[in-house]
């Protein structure tokens, strides 16, 4: 965790993203970076970095915002443990941070494998 990824967004076919439109591909269009104003982008970064640290986060986590027609933004929820398939969020804003799949596996773990040699170092 070293600063927020780029920003996903979403547009369901039809305005609603349930259960169908999530996980059935081509049901929704993600736009990756989202096409929003740079001031709406650096809101919702700083936003999310306040959320993650007063939610005691650690490594990881999504946090998603609905932005209003007004650009508004309004924090909707933090998933600690955010999906990795063809249809997950996670993986499509690492690419705005210039992280392919690969490196992005490598950095959710590193933190953890980090914790454990030195856990198992001081042991």
């Amino acid at each position: 965790r070293d600063h927020p990824l780029g920003l996903v967004e979403v547009l369901p076919q039809n305005g609603f993203y349930d259960y169908k439109h999530k996980y059935t591909e081509g049901m929704t269009e993600y736009r990756f970076p989202a096409q929003v104003e740079p001031a709406v982008e650096n809101e919702i970064g700083h936003a999310a970095e306040i959320a993650f640290t007063a939610c005691g986060c650690r490594d990881f986590a999504r946090i998603d915002f609905i932005l209003s027609c007004e650009n508004r933004v309004f924090f909707l929820e933090i998933n600690t443990l955010p999906g990795l398939t063809a249809t997950s969020l996670l993986p499509k804003s690492a690419t705005c941070s210039g992280y392919d799949f690969t490196e992005l596996v490598c950095r959710l773990v590193a933190p953890a494998l980090d914790r454990f040699k030195l856990a198992r170092a001081s042991s």
